[in-house]
C-alpha cells in the first residue's frame, strides 16, 4: 500500500495529464498507448507535470489510435521514463516534462483501456488525476471505489484520504 508512505513523505507521487503545450484536452494528450503483451506501451510526452523531479511515481493518462483512454502508475526509475525540468518564472513551482517509452503491467492499470469514461468533460478531467492517485492507493471502501469509478464525490474521496491518514497516524492529526 502507498497510502503510508505518501503520507510520511516517504514516497512522492504527481499526475502527468496535459501535453507539452499544456492542453488537457483528451484529444490532445501527449502520452499514447498499445497492447503489448505484457500489459500497454506506453509512448510520447507530457508537459507540465509537478514535481517530476522528485516523484517516485505519476499517474499517467494516455490515448490509443482509437480514441480509447487507458492510465497507469509507472515509477519515475523505470526504464524508458526520461525527466526533464521545465524552468518557470515562480521557482516555488517545479515542473517537468516526463518522456515514456514503457512497458506496464496489468497490475499498475489505474484506468482499465476504453472502459468509457467521457474525459471530454472538463469536470472530469480536473478531478482525474486526484482520483487516479487515490485509486493506486489500494483496499478502499466500496462507497470512495465508486465514487472514483464515477469520477464524482469529490469530498467523499478527500474526506476518506484524511480519515485514512488520522488512521494510520493519529498523534499527528
Amino acid at each position: 500500500e502507498l497510502l503510508p508512505q505518501v503520507v510520511m513523505g516517504e514516497c512522492v507521487l504527481t499526475v502527468a495529464l496535459a501535453n507539452d503545450h499544456g492542453s488537457y484536452a483528451v484529444g490532445d494528450l501527449g502520452v499514447g498507448w498499445s497492447a503489448d503483451r505484457k500489459g500497454i506501451r506506453l509512448s510520447g510526452t507530457a508537459g507540465f507535470v509537478s514535481d517530476a523531479g522528485i516523484a517516485d511515481g505519476v499517474g499517467v493518462v494516455a490515448r490509443d489510435d482509437a480514441g480509447r483512454v487507458a492510465a497507469a502508475l509507472v515509477e519515475t526509475a523505470s526504464p524508458g521514463v526520461a525527466i526533464e525540468s521545465t524552468p518557470t518564472v515562480d521557482q516555488t513551482r517545479r515542473l517537468g516534462r516526463v518522456t515514456f517509452d514503457v512497458v506496464v503491467d496489468e497490475d499498475h492499470l489505474l484506468l482499465e483501456p476504453g472502459d468509457g469514461l467521457d474525459l471530454a468533460d472538463p469536470d472530469i478531467a480536473k478531478g482525474l488525476g486526484f482520483a487516479l492517485m487515490v485509486k493506486s492507493l489500494g483496499d478502499l471502501p466500496s462507497e470512495v471505489e465508486s465514487a472514483i469509478n464515477r469520477l464524482t464525490y469529490r469530498n467523499t474521496i478527500l474526506v476518506y484520504v484524511r480519515v485514512a491518514a488520522a488512521a494510520l497516524f493519529p498523534d499527528q492529526w
